[in-house]
């Protein structure tokens, strides 16, 4: 029995079942009848769009967001759904979500839809007499193609997810801070992540290389960024639980020490050919920002400081990269929840580096047991805690420079009040 042939629900227009009738006549007739649609979505929150072929007798050649279609008489609609999303991506064994009912009309079609949500994380296999073409898209490329009225789009589909579509795109959270990049929570499950600078962009798409290769290999979660939208780049990750530590305790000091053994004791070799900038570009990467402190910081400083001033940028030149380190880890990248770390997040500036930087934060400014548990965790001897105080009393003089750079003198004065007090500290 052709396609054509089947026999389908008819129903009334407010969806109650009044006969049967094959196919083709509900076609040829623009009958009332149920349908289903699945909205497919990738772990990401990317929905799957296909193209229908050209040979389809509803809406040839247009994109469509849904897999679905009409539901045979005698079947139930979540039946149907399951069979069409076989039948048309290859797609089996998934959840269905309910996420609409709904109805629509016009002078092809006139049916009403029971609308699910799918996560689907595998291949997808077009059935080739329907679907010619498909690829995933972020919610925001659908919706920027949906304003192009020249998008061949199907018009149930488009009315139909109108209201599903603005309601997740409204669902977003900006994260407030971010030096570099502005991060915003998608749907409550989502970081997305779009650099504030063009220059920032490469070290953003570095940790799209970077991370995947190196989550597994660690005791802690860490992000794993995909490349999700380009022009602006856009990067997104699964959010991970927890806020940014604000309590530091020793049993949090353990875990994290572990971790940045674990992480300190990567191959570095490895590390370099899955995109972590190798020790020659750190160090030359660090040279940029000790002219500046020079040029720019320097002088603001009271004469009297100058000479300890310059003592910490001389030091600071005979650093060696050896391990690959995080490179800004601080209380804001050190997520907790239930009083128990649960991931490191922003690592931009990850590379071959030294490690006394990733201790800086942890060592001395932390407190007296978190420090000392994570020295004792990490195997801290008193040279590597002396580099580490180093690159702690440096850190101000970053918050100076990104101040002036971005002309925002509470940052600069900030800056200035942190750099002068952490100069007296004791190397």
């Amino acid at each position: 029995m052709s396609s054509g042939d089947e026999l389908v629900a008819v129903t009334d227009e407010r969806g109650r079942v009044i006969g049967t009738q094959p196919r083709w006549a509900m076609r040829r007739d623009n009958l009332w009848h149920h349908t289903t649609g699945v909205i497919v979505r990738d772990p990401l929150g990317r929905v799957y769009v296909h193209r229908r072929t050209t040979t389809k007798d509803v809406f040839p050649g247009m994109h469509d967001c849904c897999a679905g279609g009409v539901v045979l008489a005698g079947e139930a609609a979540e039946d149907a759904a399951r069979r069409e999303l076989a039948e048309e991506l290859g797609i089996s064994g998934v959840r269905l979500h309910p996420v609409l009912r709904s109805s629509y009309a016009d002078d092809v079609t006139r049916h009403h839809a029971y609308v699910y949500e799918a996560t689907w994380n595998g291949p997808v296999r077009h059935q080739s007499d329907e679907i010619e073409w498909g690829r995933w898209m972020t919610l925001e490329e659908l919706s920027t193609r949906l304003e192009d009225a020249i998008w061949p789009f199907v018009p149930d589909t488009r009315a139909l997810v109108a209201d599903w579509l603005a309601a997740r795109l409204a669902d977003r959270q900006v994260i407030p801070g971010g030096w570099d990049s502005e991060a915003t929570l998608v749907e409550g499950r989502w970081i997305d992540r779009v650099p504030r600078r063009p220059a920032v962009a490469p070290a953003l798409r570095k940790e799209t290389e970077l991370l995947p290769w190196l989550a597994p290999r660690l005791p802690l979660s860490v992000p794993v960024p995909v490349v999700v939208g380009e022009d602006p780049l856009r990067v997104r990750h699964v959010a991970i639980p927890g806020e940014p530590v604000v309590r530091p305790t020793d049993a949090m000091g353990t875990v994290l020490g572990d971790f940045l053994r674990t992480l300190h004791t990567t191959p570095v070799g490895e590390a370099v050919r899955h995109g972590a900038p190798d020790g020659d570009a750190w160090t030359a990467a660090l040279q940029g920002p000790l002219a500046m402190f020079h040029r720019d910081v320097l002088p603001l400083l009271p004469s009297d400081r100058h000479p300890a001033a310059r003592r910490l940028l001389d030091a600071m030149t005979q650093c060696r990269a050896s391990v690959l380190i995080h490179g800004d880890l601080g209380p804001d990248h050190l997520l907790v929840e239930d009083g128990m770390p649960t991931g490191v997040i922003d690592w931009s500036d990850a590379g071959i580096g030294d490690p006394a930087l990733d201790l800086a934060w942890v060592l001395h400014s932390g407190s007296p047991d978190f420090s000392a548990a994570v020295a004792a965790a990490y195997g801290v001897d008193s040279q590597l805690s002396r580099q580490a105080l180093l690159w702690h009393q440096l850190g101000p003089w970053h918050e100076v420079t990104y101040g002036i750079d971005t002309a925002q003198d509470a940052f600069v004065e900030s800056g200035l009040a942190g750099l002068l007090d952490r100069l007296e500290m004791d190397v």
